[in-house]
């Protein structure tokens, strides 16, 4: 993940979230910018919140994930404002193939979980449509 300019938080509306989110992932974003695994988060949020030990903000992720699971493990959903919102969706049973030998089964079908990000993460990951309208209507 690149770092964010400025600029472009500042072009959200403040209920979006972007004070709790937005600046906070400018912040920890990996310096790779392509991945970040457990550990880095974790020495992140450490660096962060100095009055925090390691093995507390530990407990904190573990929970933090383990709601959210839990809540999806019901069918419920998770709406973290400015961040997005966790879902389950069921996908049907399919048609498919065993690579080895070739005979056709049917894969039976499933809960997946689900991300839809919120437009402030979008104008995080996309900047450039910071300026861009939607229109209030469509000509078809």
């Amino acid at each position: 993940m690149a770092r964010v300019p400025i600029e472009v938080l500042a072009t959200l509306p403040s209920d979006s979230g972007r004070e709790h989110y937005g600046l906070l992932l400018a912040r920890i974003a990996h310096a790779d910018g392509d991945r970040m695994v457990r550990s880095e988060l974790l020495a992140a949020l450490v660096r962060e919140n100095p009055g925090l030990s390691p093995d507390e903000v530990s407990r904190l992720i573990d929970t933090f994930f383990d709601a959210i699971s839990g809540q999806l493990a019901r069918g419920g959903r998770v709406e973290l404002r400015g961040f997005g919102v966790f879902t389950t969706k069921e996908r049907a049973a399919t048609l498919a193939r065993n690579p080895f030998t070739g005979d056709r089964f049917l894969a039976p079908g499933r809960n997946v979980a689900h991300f839809k990000p919120a437009r402030a993460m979008g104008l995080l990951l996309n900047p450039e449509m910071a300026n861009q309208t939607t229109p209030d209507t469509v000509d078809t």
